[in-house]
């Protein structure tokens, strides 16, 4: 409602200056429809039709700006809605690949742990050959 009025404040103040200016002619007793052969009351007579066109206009404008703030409420829910789907599935992203990060680090400590063994028989063939060389040097 508060932008409704920021955006039409001209309308809001000529509504409210209109409705004034239509207390006070009828305070006085004098609304221009019988004396039609006073140039002024004529005046005045058409000064609020003109007003009454723009009242009219200004409650046709606050329909339309009613209408495009239900619709605006209505997209601001449905971004809301999809926010809240994205955050769902960022979260199941998130646990999927804490899982997959779980999976390298156990997979990296069995690639070290099968190195360190190869290292290790690696390191015993070698003595075996070099114990078979020696052996075959001594015969």
């Amino acid at each position: 409602m508060e932008n409704v009025i920021k955006t039409h404040y001209k309308s809001i103040i000529l509504c409210i200056f209109v409705i004034f200016s239509i207390v006070f002619i009828a305070s006085r007793g004098d609304y221009g429809i019988h004396h039609n052969d006073n140039p002024g009351m004529e005046r005045l007579q058409n000064g609020l039709d003109i007003a009454d066109d723009r009242i009219s206009h200004a409650e046709t404008e606050l329909e339309h700006a009613d209408t495009e703030l239900d619709r605006a409420a209505g997209t601001s829910r449905e971004i809301t809605q999809e926010v809240q789907q994205l955050r769902d599935e960022i979260g199941q992203n998130q646990a999927i690949l804490k899982q997959c990060e779980d999976l390298i680090d156990r997979s990296e400590e069995r690639n070290q742990r099968v190195q360190e063994r190869i290292r290790i028989i690696e390191e015993r063939n070698r003595q075996i050959e070099t114990q078979i060389e020696t052996g075959k040097k001594t015969t």
